[in-house]
């Protein structure tokens, strides 16, 4: 059995929202996003792996922790 996900708050309280002619989106029902794209689980244990390592205690809790982009002027065309 697979799991989806939140690729937003990692909640498995995801279902499908729309589809057809938009192509299929999911409604999170814990943080209230919309997404095109879910994270999907073949077991348990790796799901909890990855929601272990999105909290700081993983084997590379670095791979989850988003840096935001500082600097520049927020034009990112090259002149």
């Amino acid at each position: 059995m697979a799991f989806l996900a939140c690729p937003h708050c990692l909640s498995l309280s995801i279902y499908p929202w729309m589809g057809f002619t938009t192509g299929q989106r999911y409604l999170c029902q814990s943080c209230e996003e919309v997404s095109v794209l879910v994270l999907e689980f073949d077991t348990e244990a790796d799901y909890l792996a990855t929601l272990e390592a999105a909290r700081g205690g993983g084997d590379d809790p670095a791979a989850f922790k988003a840096e935001p982009k500082v600097g520049g002027d927020g034009d990112d065309h090259d002149a």
